[in-house]
This record gives structure tokens, sequence and C-alpha cells, in this order.
């Protein structure tokens, strides 16, 4: 666990330093994704936090819908061979100039996307499922 947090690290601070070019994604996460938060314990991190409610993901970029409604365009977002994840910044400001900037850890598995929202800390986690309206074959804005 400690290693995979300590390269979700390495791989932030290589976006935020401007290697930020999109790899080719696996087939498995491209498509439109509907989401819902996971219940957990502690500080309810996802009334604060923007999250997808949909996204959409491909090899061009992508966009998410918040759970406020906003769409967030990403052009940027870094696909990890090593540990099978995309990385994506997140959409807005934080409330602190010191604090870090949350970012997404997407995963795949069993057919599902895997959320999870992190600073220094894991926040919360989310999970996707395809949408099965075919969104898969949408146009990039």
């Amino acid at each position: 666990m400690r290693l995979l947090a300590k390269m979700s690290l390495v791989t932030i601070l290589l976006m935020w330093m401007g290697d930020t070019a999109v790899a080719d994604v696996p087939e498995k996460f491209l498509g439109k994704w509907t989401v819902y938060v996971t219940t957990q314990d502690g500080f309810p991190w996802w009334e604060e936090v923007k999250y997808p409610k949909e996204i959409y993901i491909s090899n061009n970029g992508g966009y998410f819908i918040d759970q406020m409604g906003n769409r967030c365009d990403v052009a940027d977002y870094y696909y990890d061979v090593d540990i099978d994840s995309i990385v994506l910044k997140n959409c807005g400001q934080t409330k602190s100039s010191k604090a870090l900037p949350p970012f997404h850890l997407i995963s795949e598995k069993g057919g599902f996307l895997v959320g999870r929202v992190q600073t220094y800390k894991l926040l919360f986690e989310w999970r996707g499922k395809r949408d099965a309206s075919g969104g898969e074959k949408e146009q990039h804005w």
C-alpha cells in the first residue's frame, strides 16, 4: 500500500512539473461512466471536493460532470503503466494556498472504475459503472 502511495505521489509530481503527455489509455478505461461515492467513515470529504458523477475518457482527453452539475474538461491526465491507473487532476481551486490539490487515481476492477480522491492522504473513493447508452462512441468535443 505504501508503494502505491509513493508511486502515486511521483506520478502527480511529474504531472505538475509539466510531463503531462497523454499516454494511450487501455480500452478498458475508455468510454462514458456513471459514478457514485462509496460510503466511508470520517469527515465527508465528498461534500467538499469535486468529484465526477459522470466521466468520459478517451485517448484525446475527456471530461467529467461534477456533483454540482459543472463540466470539467480534462486535457491533461497521465496513464501510469506500472500501476495500471490513470492520474487525473481535480478541477477548481483548493480553499487554502497551503493545501495540496486533490487528484483522482483511477483504476479498473471487474468492469468498474474505482477512483481514489487523494491529497497527502486518501479522502474518499468513488465507483463508476459503464454507461449502457453507447457513450463510448461519443465524439471528443
